[in-house]
């Protein structure tokens, strides 16, 4: 009977393994910025406007990564333990992260997945949950 009081206790509040589930995603989030790579490889590279190509150079040689111009959509992204518990959101509320994630075709702008998770994260998170809901 204690076992299953505790984990009585674990299903009322389950904010713990959400958090660390939380922190877990947003790491795996940023290390593909970091890695400048989507869940089929690396992201296609930019493709200079000849009018950008001083702003360009100067970046890159200051080791710029692709989508990390000003930092702004990197560090946008936000991990949300939602308010039941239940659930881990990732999200961002930078207006052009769906086109950079997705692609646009209008401007030829190329997917560049950065919102996923990889194999690695997702078993993690697996074992994570198993070692909470252990007797």
């Amino acid at each position: 009977l204690p076992r299953l009081a505790a984990l009585a206790d674990k299903a009322r509040n389950t904010r713990p393994l959400m958090a660390r589930l939380a922190a877990l995603g947003f790491r795996d989030i940023m290390n593909h910025f970091e890695s400048e790579e989507g869940p089929q490889g690396k992201w296609r590279p930019l493709k200079i406007n000849r009018r950008r190509i001083g702003r360009y150079r100067k970046l890159r040689g200051a080791g710029h990564k692709i989508l990390q111009d000003t930092g702004r959509l990197r560090g946008s992204i936000q991990p949300v333990v939602e308010t039941d518990n239940k659930a881990v959101i990732a999200s961002t509320g930078v207006v052009y992260a769906a086109a950079h994630n997705y692609g646009y075709s209008p401007r030829n702008l190329p997917a560049r997945p950065f919102m996923w998770l990889s194999r690695q994260s997702v078993d993690a998170m697996i074992r994570i949950a198993r070692e909470y809901w252990r007797p």
